[in-house]
Formats: C-alpha cells, sequence, structure tokens
C-alpha cells in the first residue's frame, strides 16, 4: 500500500472541496443569493414604449434570479422616504434538492411575470408633481444592509431625471462643477447611502431638453455611483437582459 503523507491528503481534499464549491456555483449561480431592488417609474407622464422597456427589463431580472435570492420591487414617488412603497417582495427560498430548488425558482419567476400588469398598470396615475429617486433609493438601500455579505443590484425604470428641492436634474447646467454642485447638496440633504457592493443599473435614461442633455444626466449618475461606493454598470435606453 501507497502512503500518502497528511500534507498531501490534506490538499488533495482542500482541491477536491473547491471543485465542489464551483459545481455547486455553476449549478444555481455565483453569487446568486444578491438582493435585487427594483424601482419604477409609473407616473402618468412615462410614454408607453418606456414601460414596455420596463416590462421587458423586469423579465429579464426575474430570469437572471437564483436559488436564495431576493426580489424587492418599489414606485418612485414625489414625496419623501417616509412614504416608500413597497409593491413586490419576492424571497427565492433555496434547497439542497434540485427539483425541489428549481421548483422555487420557477415559483419566484412566475410571481414576477404575473405581477406586471399591477407594476406597469395599462392605465397609469396622474403625471407626477416631481420625481424624488434620490429620496427612494435612500429607503430602499435598506434591503442591502440585511445581510453585508451578500451584495446586491439596483435597477432603476426612470428617465433618471431627479426633481427635488436638493437635486434639480431638469435644471441642472451643463459641466463638472454643476454635477460636484448636485453631489453636494444630496450630500447635505442625506441622499448619499451607502451602497457599496452594489451594481447600478439605469434602464430608461433621457435628458434630451435638459440644459446638461443626456451626457450631463449620465455624469450626474457616474458621480452618485462613486459617491455611494455603487458600481454603475449601464446607463441608457437598453433593456436589462439576464447574464
Amino acid at each position: 500500500m501507497i502512503r500518502i503523507p497528511t500534507p498531501l491528503r490534506a490538499a488533495a481534499l482542500a482541491v477536491a472541496l473547491g471543485s465542489l464549491t464551483a459545481c455547486y456555483e455553476d449549478l444555481v449561480g455565483a453569487g446568486g443569493d444578491k438582493v435585487n431592488v427594483v424601482l419604477i417609474d409609473r407616473s402618468g407622464s412615462i410614454p408607453a414604449e418606456d414601460r414596455k422597456l420596463y416590462a421587458r427589463s423586469i423579465e429579464g431580472i426575474g430570469a437572471g434570479i437564483n436559488a436564495g435570492g431576493r426580489v424587492l420591487v418599489a414606485e418612485i414617488g414625489d414625496t419623501d422616504r417616509s412614504h416608500f412603497r413597497t409593491l413586490l417582495d419576492i424571497r427565492v427560498e433555496d434547497s439542497d434538492v434540485r427539483l425541489k430548488r428549481e421548483g422555487n425558482l420557477r415559483k419566484a419567476r412566475t410571481e414576477l411575470t404575473e405581477a406586471l400588469p399591477i407594476l406597469l398598470p395599462e392605465a397609469p396615475g396622474p403625471a407626477a408633481g416631481s420625481t424624488r429617486i434620490l429620496e427612494t433609493i435612500a429607503a430602499a438601500a435598506e434591503a442591502f444592509h440585511a445581510d453585508s455579505a451578500r451584495g446586491g443590484r439596483l435597477f432603476i425604470l426612470s428617465d433618471a431625471i431627479e426633481e427635488s428641492r436638493a437635486v434639480n436634474l431638469a435644471r441642472l447646467p451643463a459641466g463638472p462643477d454643476a454635477v460636484a454642485g448636485a453631489i453636494a447638496e444630496a450630500r447635505t440633504a442625506g441622499l448619499l447611502p451607502d451602497l457599496k457592493g452594489v451594481d447600478l443599473h439605469i434602464i430608461g435614461a433621457g435628458g434630451d431638453g435638459t440644459p446638461s442633455g443626456v451626457e450631463g444626466i449620465r455624469a450626474f449618475w457616474q458621480a452618485y455611483a462613486e459617491a455611494t461606493g455603487a458600481t454603475l454598470v449601464n446607463i441608457g435606453r437598453l433593456p436589462h437582459e439576464p447574464q
């Protein structure tokens, strides 16, 4: 019998365990237990084509969730964070049993798809007096701190034009000084939550007709991501597709 030295046996066991972990991550998706926060502008001023863009993106978000994950959907309102309104909160239970895990995923994805008529009604309400995206993010950010090791993804389904007393992107002048000033105002108002480890996706972003234009809106959100510790993954008018 060939005797394998103890250090070699330990090393072989570590490699084997690493391979098992990799196989499990391939099966359920690495990082699949992330929190997914989806914030939707549902005011009557949103064009029909944007609602279709939002619906397709929500379907893509649902297709990308994995066992152990969570999808929290809330409305971007025109009031402060004390009026934060959750529309849907889905938690996907994990399981060591493959069939049960797959069943839990199907159930969660079906629930999200079936909720689309409620999340994006065909007859939306009246146009909002303002769009207070930063207040909504500040309220929703608590979801990312339930388990600091999990990270998360934040989806903003909106034209991304913040309109509040602290920051009004509809009137933001062009140039880096204006962006820096807007970020400073947001910090003073307590609108820069800790978003470290969060991937930020902005779907439906516009800016045409504003003083700073599309590039100014993009520049603000890039600066916002840097100020909060988030990573701005994409901003534009393409739907979200599962990775």
